[in-house]
């Protein structure tokens, strides 16, 4: 049997181009979004926030707005997934009263746990 040459990239064009990030662009795969609604009745709190995994914990990140009866609602759009979160009013930190799913909080106490 004859023995086969080594390979040699000089023969072989494909072989001598440079190839730069964005030449084979990916296709994007779309992230799928769900609108995630938080509410708190607060009576007397002068400012509500929502803090958790979709803000870094940023206890004024997601100020909330005051309805009806004390009621402070916002909304966000999440990609999907599962998220903890508390509620700050006037600066403490509280679980959400209307969430029966938990995880304990490192802080003490815990933090109420979303599936979107």
């Amino acid at each position: 049997a004859k023995p086969r040459a080594p390979f040699n990239p000089s023969n072989n064009d494909s072989c001598n181009r440079l190839y730069y990030p964005g030449d084979f662009p990916m296709a994007k795969s779309k992230i799928t979004k769900k609108r995630a609604n938080f509410q708190l009745v607060a009576p007397g709190a002068k400012e509500v926030c929502v803090a958790g995994t979709f803000n870094d914990w940023d206890p004024t990140g997601r100020p909330m707005k005051r309805g009806k009866d004390d009621v402070f609602k916002t909304w966000m759009n999440l990609p999907t997934g599962t998220y903890e979160y508390r509620f700050v009013v006037d600066g403490k930190w509280h679980e959400d009263p209307s969430c029966d799913r938990t995880s304990p909080s490192p802080f003490g106490g815990h933090n109420s746990v979303r599936e979107v």
